[in-house]
């Protein structure tokens, strides 16, 4: 970005992105937000496709309080191509090209029911055939497509239909692992799963030479399945800022891969409003900032329906709204701000103001109403362990917006101040995080005058949400967080990382010996719930325990009245995500630290310790220790340390 910026690009894409979800307070986001603030750069960058993992769960840079973040909405149709089963009966897929394919083939499923999400996300049995000359059914479920083609293809399957979790198609590459791979609906899927199994000996399928047509989508025109959640963990971004078409994008591919291929995610969408505000930059001039091109398209938009619903979409998932190229380019009216935060409970903002101007030669009236937009639970009583909702739920009760003034013209040249002062959703359980949205819509008597601005909240307090996951590991075998012994390997410590497939020994959940002949390292497990501005491993000394009572230290050198020996090397982490659903962390360390005066990682000396795991709260101050969330270790003992 920064060489980009320096070639004297005028606008930066990029379809970059991991877990974050914080607007400003890492290097990366730092970068983005002084390229926009200071120099004015359009960053334009994809929100993420991890909509599956629920609300803020935003990601880094898309976060940035600066950048325009972009979702992802439904194209209207789907590219589309037949073919039949041996019972007669016409299927579809959905692809680009052909699968070249002669004759009829058995098809092999890989689960024993259509129930199983979890379907090849392992590797397949041993007692699998090769399945070279087989049609292999697999179910989209939950892990990553390239995981179940990668095993599908380790059995020699070179053909593959995914069908789908719902009526939704999720489009895909024409190959993934050297295999072949066409999306099918639900209903064809456990179709061809009910005869296969039924008869699977017999029932083949095959697929004739034929042309590709355009299926209208139940879905079409809606916020995409997969397009990620906001807000960030600190109330800077919404995330996204403003939608694109990113669902079942045909395009140019690849010609050994077909030539054409129709993809899907925010990485389809963000180049959309990259080439919008390339537009408004040739047609209005280069005068526009991030910020202020940033206004321009979150507010010329079209509002959206949440999937299958009367009700719009909340703010956090659908930005602003639908880009309208059309009007982004030709408006002579704009709006000082993206939207409007309103914050939590404790920190509600309930006043709140924006300008328009008129840059233009007419007169525009405008009327002015409030629409809100479906209220959505972080978390809820479907869910265990406090962990976040990956589906949320939602309810019509919504913020009161009072407006003023309701109506008015406002001639050439002119600007008008509004305000609205909001009364959050009432009878809202603080426990579930509930998040609420809307829009004061700008209704105008000429074209492409109108403008739509978001606002979102929060019922309950960001403060108070608890980041450490208490609840049972993916095996059960032990609560985080957790210490257990890695395998003996030699190895370098590195940044703590999301990672599950850390072999480490019986996690350590009493007092223990730790011989570092025997163990080089141990791993510390944990899983965060909610974000955290600063994460560290320390070490206290095995007689310690740390007092009720709290003030304001030095918090590198002392915690709740126990003296603090030294930073695990590395553990220290800014601006941390929470888990992803089926993620943790895990922060490997060889029984050295680092202090203020030895900054060079050292061995502890033989002798009695504990670990001290502590997560700064949202909006907390890190030199209040009543702010921090924290587990100590049992105490063990470490041995033949070369300190």
């Amino acid at each position: 970005m920064l060489q980009a910026h320096k070639d004297g690009a005028d606008i930066i894409s990029a379809s970059i992105g991991g877990p974050g979800g914080w607007g400003q307070g890492e290097e990366l986001l730092t970068t983005v937000n002084k390229l926009v603030q200071e120099k004015g750069a359009i960053i334009i960058v994809a929100a993420g496709n991890e909509g599956s993992e629920g609300l803020f769960f935003g990601d880094n840079p898309a976060s940035a309080k600066n950048a325009i973040s972009v979702g992802s909405v439904e194209a209207q149709s789907i590219v589309a191509g037949k073919f039949k089963a041996s019972t007669g009966k016409e299927l579809t897929f959905y692809r680009t090209s052909t699968l070249n394919l002669s004759g009829e083939y058995p098809v092999y499923i890989t689960a024993n029911s259509t129930d199983d999400s979890s379907d090849a996300c392992d590797e397949l049995p041993k007692h699998t055939p090769n399945l070279t000359n087989h049609i292999v059914l697999v179910k989209r479920g939950t892990c990553l497509f390239s995981i179940k083609a990668k095993h599908v293809a380790a059995k020699g399957g070179k053909q593959i239909l995914f069908y789908m979790n719902s009526t939704s198609i999720v489009t895909l590459p024409n190959k993934m692992a050297n295999a072949s791979t066409a999306p099918i609906s639900l209903e064809d899927g456990r179709y061809i799963f009910h005869h296969a199994k039924k008869d699977p000996n017999g029932f083949k399928v095959s697929f004739p030479p034929s042309g590709h047509f355009y299926l209208n989508v139940p879905d079409g025109g809606a916020p995409s399945n997969f397009s990620q959640y906001g807000p960030s963990f600190d109330f800077e971004s919404p995330q996204p800022a403003v939608a694109a078409v990113g669902g079942n994008v045909v395009s140019t591919y690849p010609t050994k891969d077909g030539g054409y291929a129709s993809l899907s995610g925010t990485s389809m969408a963000t180049p959309q409003i990259a080439g919008v505000a390339a537009l408004i930059l040739s047609a209005r001039g280069k005068k526009f900032t991030g910020l202020t091109m940033r206004s321009r398209l979150a507010t010329t938009t079209k509002l959206i329906n949440r999937a299958k619903s009367h009700n719009l979409d909340s703010a956090v998932h659908q930005g602003g709204g639908l880009i309208d190229a059309f009007c982004a380019v030709w408006t002579n009216t704009t709006i000082s701000v993206p939207g409007l935060v309103l914050n939590d409970s404790v920190s509600f903002r309930a006043n709140q103001e924006f300008t328009i101007f008129n840059n233009g030669t007419g007169v525009f009236n405008y009327i002015l109403t409030h629409r809100p937009a479906v209220t959505l639970e972080t978390f809820s009583s479907d869910t265990k362990y406090g962990r976040p909702d990956i589906n949320p739920s939602f309810s019509n009760q919504s913020a009161v917006a009072q407006i003023s003034p309701e109506k008015f013209s406002l001639p050439p040249g002119s600007s008008q101040v509004v305000k609205v002062k909001f009364l959050p959703p009432q009878d809202l359980d603080p426990h579930w995080l509930t998040v609420y949205s809307g829009f004061i819509v700008m209704a105008s008597d000429a074209d492409c005058q109108s403008h739509n601005v978001p606002y979102y909240g929060v019922v309950g307090s960001l403060k108070e949400q608890q980041i450490l996951d208490r609840g049972p590991n993916e095996n059960k075998t032990a609560s985080y967080p957790y210490l257990a012994y890695k395998k003996k390997e030699s190895s370098k410590d590195g940044k703590n990382s999301t990672d599950t497939k850390v072999k480490a020994q019986p996690p350590l959940n009493t007092t223990f010996v730790w011989d570092l002949k025997a163990h080089n390292t141990t791993v510390i497990h944990f899983r965060t719930l909610f974000g955290t501005r600063l994460l560290r491993a320390d070490v206290l000394p095995g007689s310690s325990f740390l007092s009720n009572a709290t003030g304001s230290k030095d918090f590198e050198k002392s915690f709740r009245g126990s003296r603090l020996l030294g930073l695990i090397p590395d553990s220290d982490t800014v601006s941390l995500s929470r888990s992803s659903a089926d993620d943790s962390y895990t922060q490997p360390w060889n029984a050295t630290v680092v202090t203020k005066t030895k900054k060079k990682p050292h061995f502890l000396p033989n002798g009695n310790y504990k670990v001290l795991l502590r997560a700064l709260r949202v909006t907390g101050n890190k030199a209040n220790e009543a702010d921090y969330e924290y587990w100590v270790s049992p105490q063990f003992k470490l041995k033949n340390s070369r300190g």
